[in-house]
């Protein structure tokens, strides 16, 4: 089992990795909550990446490639999280709070369900309940990308904070950013939820045609993990903005 995308995802998130840490750095005053995932994000297909390099048929490198997308999910909600926090001083924290807490224990169970029945299901145990499991993982993954889009139009559309001033401009790049995130996430835990239910080996994460993952794994994720962290380096100065204008 070859998998040539290994070398393209250990050099892609080497080059991320210190942008992402450098943007943790710059926000650590605001919400450290996505620069913390991405980071995560980077360090798990680094970690991968770099297995796979070694041996391209490690088994633990496949999996780590193929279902360890929920930091990035997760970073995707903690920069929603971001923008309301700073489009929306004060405004209804409970219930950012509790989509926190939801989409990060939802998220939890996918990636255990995903990894266990993947896990399962590589070692040669096809059984129906490991690769259900699998299947329940990926739904679930499917069902919270879905939630976070409703979020992210939610914050977007709605009007209960200030319309004026950096906090809205820098809000709209993020949420702008966190769109286009979503969309590519969107593009690759879809193409999991039909890989793992129609059971194709053409479309496997771990051993489909090396177009498909370049295209529907590899591409997706890179986009989405540049879209996010784009947002981040460009915003990285908007509290201090904010405080210059309030001091003048």
């Amino acid at each position: 089992m070859t998998n040539g995308i290994y070398p393209a995802d250990l050099a892609v998130y080497l080059v991320l990795l210190p942008i992402v840490i450098y943007v943790f750095y710059c926000h650590r005053y605001l919400s450290s909550l996505p620069w913390y995932y991405m980071t995560i994000f980077c360090l798990a297909r680094i970690v991968g990446g770099g297995m796979g390099v070694k041996n391209p048929a490690s088994e633990p490198a496949g999996i780590i490639q193929s279902v360890a997308i929920t930091p990035l999910v997760l970073g995707l909600d903690g920069l929603t999280h971001e923008a309301r926090s700073f489009r929306f001083p004060g405004y209804h924290k409970k219930l950012g709070m509790g989509m926190i807490v939801g989409t990060s224990v939802a998220m939890i169970a996918a990636i255990a369900m995903s990894i266990t029945g993947a896990l399962h299901v590589y070692s040669g145990e096809t059984e129906a309940t490991w690769v259900d499991l699998w299947k329940a993982g990926s739904a679930i993954t499917v069902a919270v990308w879905g939630v976070q889009g409703i979020w992210l139009f939610y914050t977007f559309i709605s009007r209960a904070g200030k319309t004026t001033g950096p906090n809205i401009r820098y809000t709209n790049l993020m949420l702008g950013c966190g769109f286009v995130a979503f969309i590519f996430i969107g593009v690759r835990v879809i193409y999991t939820l039909i890989a793992v239910v129609t059971e194709d080996k053409k479309l496997s994460p771990i051993e489909g045609t090396i177009a498909v993952r370049i295209v529907l794994m590899f591409l997706p994720e890179a986009i989405s993990t540049i879209a996010i962290v784009t947002s981040g380096y460009l915003t990285r100065h908007m509290q201090e903005e904010e405080k210059d204008i309030a001091m003048q």
